[in-house]
């Protein structure tokens, strides 16, 4: 059984991901949450949701997902026999810093995004099966719960930055090949707390504790198709 695990800021948005996950989950799927009552701690939230667990699969996610594919949950099943960690956009290569610094031509998967003030599918690299990755991205992560019960998130990255792919460099991790959006309405861009610790508050500990350089390469532009073109 899958178990989806958020630390929910907006509640309009948190139902939205509810009803995307009846119109395309083929199985059994339960809820979980924490309310978010200011910063986003996430890791703290995270352990404390995985740990009163009893599925097979911990999914955690951010509020403003949304499941697009059909059977998604079959993809990450399957996944999971074999792997720790299952995102859905991921990085084959990754020497530190933000997940696409390491760069863009390393990235792997596909998610729904807002281009232009249209909804459209950012494609990384094409992908028509589950493919090995080092690290993915934190707004869909599912990790086998026989992995969480000894590898639990670091607290020290309890806010937004790092705590994903501090996960991720100590698991076997993949990409599967389904569509989820990431977006969220206008009106919440930049609602983030203004005492939220910024990436430099973090990141010395981050890398020194994986023995991290980062090498910045530059950064091309990803395939944007719209949403209604996309098949």
């Amino acid at each position: 059984m899958i178990e989806i695990c958020t630390l929910v800021k907006y509640e309009d948005l948190y139902e939205r991901m509810l009803a995307s996950v009846a119109r395309t989950a083929s199985g059994f799927v339960s809820f979980s949450r924490v309310d978010d009552p200011g910063l986003p701690h996430l890791a703290e939230a995270y352990n404390d949701l995985g740990a009163n667990s009893t599925a097979d699969i911990l999914l955690f996610v951010h509020d403003d997902i949304e499941f697009i594919e059909n059977e998604w949950d079959k993809k990450i099943e399957q996944a999971l026999e074999t792997y720790d960690v299952a995102g859905i956009c991921g990085m084959t290569e990754y020497n530190g810093g933000r997940l696409f610094d390491s760069g863009i031509d390393k990235a792997v998967g596909k998610i729904g995004c807002i281009v232009d003030a249209e909804s459209a599918v950012k494609v990384f690299r094409g992908i028509y099966r589950t493919a090995p990755v080092k690290v993915v991205d934190g707004c869909f992560m599912a990790v086998k719960a026989s992995h969480f019960k000894t590898h639990k998130f670091d607290q020290q990255f309890d806010e937004i930055f790092f705590y994903d792919m501090d996960y991720c460099l100590d698991a076997k991790c993949c990409v599967v090949d389904t569509l989820v959006s990431h977006t969220k309405p206008k009106k919440y861009y930049g609602k983030y707390p203004e005492n939220i610790k910024p990436i430099e508050h973090y990141w010395d500990a981050f890398h020194q504790k994986h023995n991290l350089k980062p090498v910045f390469k530059t950064n091309q532009h990803c395939t944007a198709i719209r949403m209604g073109a996309y098949a």
